[in-house]
């Protein structure tokens, strides 16, 4: 049998012992080790993996909310710019309009006044029954347009068969300061007494209910039953 040296004592066996059971112990403890680093590296691995991942979920979200933002002001923009273009768009229809309203006022103002068609028998209605009333129609000298007004007034009063004053319509020189629009005057003592013969009454009344006189007047130039209708220059507005 062969031995092995230092087998044959029992110190030698009990060193040996000794030895292999540190060696054990130590590669227990390597082993432990091992198991221990394993462990943390795993765990620290999903650490890291987690830790990627909230990374990377909190750079997408950082790169959605840039795009939204990115959106949102380019939204804005065009809003503001399509806002601007409505404000440009009515202010020129404002304009557009403003500029048509005082052409037309212009046109208005420089055309001349006439009676319309139902004007003219509103009038004629309330006069025709009473014929023979004696009436002055005086107009504006110098001012055509007051003339030609003022005729018009006259061809309703002959087909009424009134009395014209002198036959037409009369041009007056006024200097007391120069009448405006339309004035039917009655006589200061009619005017007193609260009455008016019955056709300048009915002329009056047709003329307020169409908007062309306020009311009648009396004048002491005007005389007995004889009414006065005097067209003065056309209203300035």
């Amino acid at each position: 049998m062969t031995w092995y040296p230092g087998w044959d004592s029992l110190d030698s066996v009990r060193t040996w012992h000794t030895v292999f059971e540190i060696s054990g112990i130590a590669f227990l403890a390597l082993l432990v080790g091992a198991e221990i680093f394993a462990f943390q590296y795993g765990h620290r691995k999903d650490e890291l993996t987690a830790i990627a991942e909230t990374i990377a979920a909190a750079n997408r979200q950082a790169n959605a909310d840039v795009a939204e933002s990115r959106r949102k002001a380019e939204t804005e923009a065009l809003q503001f710019q399509l806002s601007e273009a409505e404000k440009r768009v009515a202010e020129a229809q404002r304009a557009a309009e403003d500029a048509t309203k005082k052409a037309s006022k212009v046109e208005t103002q420089q055309a001349d006044r006439r009676l319309s068609e139902e004007q003219k028998r509103t009038i004629g209605a309330a006069i025709f029954p009473h014929p023979g009333q004696k009436v002055r129609l005086d107009s504006l000298h110098g001012d055509s347009e007051s003339y030609r007004y003022a005729q018009e007034f006259g061809e309703i009063f002959q087909a009424a068969k009134w009395e014209i004053a002198g036959g037409d319509v009369a041009q007056v020189t006024y200097t007391g300061g120069v009448p405006e629009g339309i004035e039917v005057m009655i006589s200061a003592a009619n005017g007193a007494a609260g009455i008016a013969p019955i056709g300048a009454g009915k002329l009056m009344m047709a003329l307020i209910s169409l908007g062309l006189i306020v009311e009648g007047h009396s004048d002491p130039s005007v005389q007995g039953d004889e009414v006065l209708v005097r067209v003065g220059r056309k209203p300035r507005p």
